[in-house]
């Protein structure tokens, strides 16, 4: 089984979501929420946040699969999610960690077939990568 840690400078810290298959710890923010992903026993990504005692699922709705990445200090994250056809879509869930989230699914408009995001920083800043029609790969930055 993989699992996910934290490190504080001197201890690590063993993540795992209760029942997961495995375990994987992508984002930090300066209050100490984690992102971490998941996969369940169909095979699904799914997607969390660690505050240190509990885990939140935090799935984009209607997605097969979650791959969550970054969040900053307001409790905003971002994912790359896939639907049925396996399309990646850039998803950015704002208060995600608290009752008033809302779920945002994009596209570069360069990159049709697949767009993920994967950072975020506190001047609500988001990079990540997407897939045009040549099959190329390129880096975006965006705002919201």
């Amino acid at each position: 089984m993989q699992h996910g840690f934290a490190w504080n400078g001197t201890t690590y810290t063993t993540l795992d979501v209760p029942g997961a298959s495995w375990t994987w710890a992508y984002g930090i923010n300066n209050k100490g929420l984690m992102t971490v992903e998941w996969g369940d026993s169909a095979g699904n990504y799914e997607a969390s946040y660690y505050d240190g005692k509990k885990y939140k699922t935090i799935d984009v709705p209607k997605a097969v699969n979650s791959y969550v990445h970054g969040i900053d200090s307001a409790g905003d994250v971002v994912y790359a999610s896939s639907d049925s056809t396996g399309l990646l879509h850039g998803a950015l869930c704002t208060k995600c960690t608290s009752s008033g989230r809302k779920y945002y699914k994009f596209h570069d408009p360069k990159g049709p077939k697949n767009t993920a995001a994967d950072g975020i920083n506190d001047h609500k800043l988001i990079s990540g990568n997407y897939i045009d029609n040549n099959d190329v790969g390129f880096g975006f930055k965006a705002t919201y």
